[in-house]
């Protein structure tokens, strides 16, 4: 970056190199103004971060994400906002199942990633169509709450006890929601 004397800021223009894909960064981070301005062309960026970023909900992402991000506000309270078509898969940690997405889209917006009519694909091929969001305050204090339209979606897939009383397979069919919080992790 360059550093622009007069606006007291860090002028970011550059290139994410990922396998066969760049992603494009332009904008400002000005810490005399405590303010942030990134956009962000993902060109395909793959989000394996995520692993690290919510490893309470998900683990095992395989997936790349299509649009445009904008990185905007304080320094101390940044938000996403833009939309994104996410391909690839994640696994649910809480029920062991891996989910494929098409690249439906989601949407990022103040302290909050949307997820509106994304449909989804368990391994056998079943599907479901999940709504719902994840929050956040400033990328910090992840929650989150979907529901989900399943028809004879894989919905639990475990082959020991591990730390649970039960092990096994189900499908569901029909409603189901899906919440976290400090509380825990709740599915109904």
């Amino acid at each position: 970056g360059d550093w622009e004397k007069e606006n007291k800021a860090i002028r970011i223009k550059g290139e994410i190199k990922d396998e066969d894909n760049n992603s494009i960064i332009n904008g400002i981070v000005s810490p005399a103004n405590d303010t942030i301005n990134l956009q962000i062309d993902t060109n395909g960026a793959r989000i394996e971060f995520l692993n690290n970023m919510i490893s309470s909900i998900v683990s095992d992402v395989n997936s790349r994400v299509y649009g445009d991000i904008a990185v905007r506000g304080k320094l101390s309270d940044i938000n996403l906002y833009g939309a994104l078509a996410a391909r690839g898969s994640m696994r649910l940690r809480t029920t062991n199942v891996i989910y494929n997405m098409s690249g439906d889209t989601i949407r990022l917006t103040h302290n909050r990633i949307g997820f509106d009519n994304i449909h989804i694909r368990d391994n056998d091929g079943n599907s479901g169509i999940v709504n719902g969001a994840v929050s956040h305050n400033s990328l910090k204090n992840f929650t989150c709450h979907f529901n989900i339209d399943a028809n004879n979606l894989l919905a639990y897939h475990s082959n020991s006890f591990g730390d649970d009383g039960f092990y096994g397979t189900a499908y569901i069919t029909g409603n189901a929601d899906f919440s976290s919080d400090d509380n825990g992790i709740r599915l109904r």
